[in-house]
């Protein structure tokens, strides 16, 4: 199944004997560069790459089902899905945290090292 909003292939495995569903999230790896191209038109992944941290690139949900509950294979593959996308949401925020945090320190670098250095006009 194509989810189209998040770019990412989500692949079920349900085993009725267990009671369990599993669902992963594949192609993961890019949505970070994919969020922060969206937001600001960055189209050049060559300098992305160096800045924000990569994700890993499947995420897994697990759900099971308690021996005394019937065992609901829809209900099963929305939790499964809700627990790996939950875990993707996570690791993204952190590598956009991180992404900003970046872009604050070569902000502070330029303008300390940079801007810090232009001569005022009575020094001229």
């Amino acid at each position: 199944m194509r989810n189209k909003s998040s770019k990412s292939d989500i692949v079920f495995h349900v085993n009725t004997e267990k009671r369990t569903v599993v669902c992963r999230l594949l192609h993961c790896k890019q949505i970070p560069f994919e969020r922060i191209n969206k937001k600001t038109g960055i189209q050049k992944f060559f300098v992305l790459s160096e800045l924000v941290p990569d994700i890993q690139d499947t995420f897994i949900g697990v759900a099971h089902c308690a021996p005394e509950d019937q065992f609901d294979e829809e209900y099963g593959k929305k939790l499964a899905l809700l627990r790996a996308r939950k875990q993707r949401a996570h690791a993204v925020n952190i590598a956009l945290r991180e992404f900003v945090k970046t872009l604050d320190e070569m902000s502070d670098y330029i303008e300390k090292e940079c801007y810090s250095k232009i001569p005022s006009e009575d020094e001229l």
